[in-house]
């Protein structure tokens, strides 16, 4: 099923697209380049850019579907399906400073970082006065006690009407922009629930970032309902402790234990034996910095 405007629903590469995906059972972008490109190299980009034209002309009030603006980037996604999403994006040079494609870093350089994408994604350039890009692949070493490295793989200088693929959890690409860039990115289901983020200069580690947006806003719910001495959501918090995501689970321990000590503590008893070393870890050094050692009990 794809879903766009009515207008672009004849069009060649609507149907190019509905065709591909007629009776699949899975579908990688990775083993489907040849159709990304041509969607990217079709006029289906421009034909979108014309609806929403016309449609802003004829109403004051019209909103671009899914748009976002995140400092130098702006864009929109104009088709969706059950397997990747379209979206148009324009992005302003930033003198100084190397970025990532989609994720525009904050004013501050000391909190740039560069990371991979938690989802497969097709890059195609539509126009660009100057593009160089290099890219990197995350090696995990974490296997063998280490944190993971990036390793360079390639430079490059990306023109209209080329494209790149980039991995989902793997490739970490650094760019550098003169002037104006217009491209499409194609993008795939998340595919890595976190993320290694490395310093753009030095490529050291820098940590880990939840590369699920739910995910994130979970940890933001639960930290603002602890700021605000929340009560009541103290049992929905404890819910939290025992979800999927280990980085989940300890942000609500954390914020259980500013909201409800008491409870807190007994479900950091519990976390000395969670299923992530990590959290097994920082568990026991909590309880041993409050003084209490695993074997001591909540008393009322």
């Amino acid at each position: 099923m794809v879903f766009c405007d009515a207008e672009l629903r004849g069009h060649p590469t609507v149907l190019l697209i509905e065709d591909a995906l007629r009776d699949v059972a899975t579908f990688e972008l990775a083993d489907n380049v040849d159709l990304l490109h041509r969607i990217v190299a079709s006029d289906l980009p421009l034909c979108a850019l014309k609806v929403a034209l016309r449609k802003a002309l004829d109403d004051v009030d019209y909103q671009l579907p899914q748009f976002v603006m995140e400092g130098l980037i702006k864009g929109w996604t104009f088709l969706v399906t059950e397997y990747f999403a379209v979206s148009i994006g324009i992005r302003g040079a930033e003198s100084g400073h190397q970025v990532q494609e989609k994720y525009v870093p904050p004013a501050s350089s000391e909190s740039i970082k560069i990371q991979p994408y938690p989802f497969d994604l097709y890059l195609g350039v539509i126009h660009a006065q100057q593009l160089q890009v290099d890219t990197y692949e995350v090696i995990d070493l974490k296997g063998i006690g280490n944190d993971p490295e990036i390793v360079f793989r390639s430079k490059q200088q990306l023109n209209a009407g080329e494209g790149m693929f980039l991995r989902a959890g793997s490739d970490v690409t650094i760019s550098k922009l003169q002037g104006t860039l217009i491209y499409i990115e194609i993008t795939g289901r998340s595919k890595a629930r976190v993320l290694p983020q490395f310093d753009p200069v030095t490529h050291a580690f820098s940590g880990w970032i939840s590369g699920d947006p739910i995910a994130s806003r979970l940890e933001l719910l639960t930290r603002v309902l602890a700021d605000f001495n929340f009560k009541d959501g103290v049992q929905e918090i404890k819910e939290l402790t025992k979800h999927r995501d280990h980085y989940v689970r300890w942000n609500s321990i954390r914020h259980l234990l500013r909201l409800a000590p008491q409870e807190g503590i007994a479900v950091l008893h519990e976390a000395v034996n969670d299923a992530h070393p990590d959290v097994r870890e920082v568990a026991l050094l909590t309880l041993a910095h409050l003084g209490q050692s695993i074997t001591d009990g909540i008393k009322d």
